[in-house]
């Protein structure tokens, strides 16, 4: 009788070890599915996240491409309208040597603005290489209470005022927009002040 009580406990035991390890096996294999769940998801999320940063990345270098257009563009008008130097020197020097060689030419400039002079001395520099005759009168001329804005160019006729401004003005060489014409005995570059010309509408800091 004792042994027949032994076994039914041992049986007893062994059935529930073995329901034991099923359930351990049925969790495992839950965990396991969940987990490779989760790392396909993991995965998959990644994948859209790298696919998001190519977007990104090929956006950024077409606004990078465009971003280098408008700063060219606005290089030849920041130029234009504030640069205070002659860029295409060998050009300008070619062309008053063929058109006025030997001519006298007066270079005069504001007294006191820095800007006006240093144009003012590269054109006489300029004019002497052209083998012009020319009279250096840089920061002499007193400065109205209306100066000249960009260039006063006289001549002895409004003609050849005009026909002298033309070389003066081609691309990459004295800067600016506004050329006033005038009679005068000999050939004469008034360097006037720098015209204030914004490059685009600033915004009022007051408003939101």
């Amino acid at each position: 009788m004792g042994e027949g009580i032994f076994e039914v406990l041992v049986q007893t035991a062994e059935n529930n070890l073995q329901t034991f390890n099923e359930a351990l096996l049925t969790e495992a294999r839950r965990q396991a599915g969940d987990a490779a769940a989760s790392a396909t998801t993991a995965h998959e999320e990644a994948d859209a996240v790298k696919a998001e940063a190519r977007a990104l990345k090929t956006q950024l270098g077409a606004l990078s491409k465009r971003a280098e257009g408008i700063d060219k563009s606005l290089e030849g008008v920041e130029w234009a309208v504030s640069a205070r130097r002659v860029q295409d020197v060998d050009g300008l020097t070619a062309d008053l040597k063929k058109k006025f060689h030997g001519r006298r030419i007066v270079l005069k400039s504001y007294f006191g603005n820095d800007d006006d002079f240093w144009l003012c001395s590269q054109l006489v520099d300029i004019a002497r290489k052209a083998e012009m005759d020319p009279q250096n009168e840089c920061s002499h001329e007193p400065k109205p209470s209306v100066p000249v804005t960009d260039m006063l160019v006289g001549a002895p006729t409004i003609e050849e005022a005009q026909s002298f401004s033309m070389v003066l003005k081609k691309p990459r060489r004295v800067p600016g927009v506004f050329v006033e014409l005038n009679t005068d005995p000999v050939l004469t570059i008034l360097v006037g002040v720098q015209p204030a010309v914004p490059l685009w509408p600033r915004a009022n800091k007051g408003k939101h």
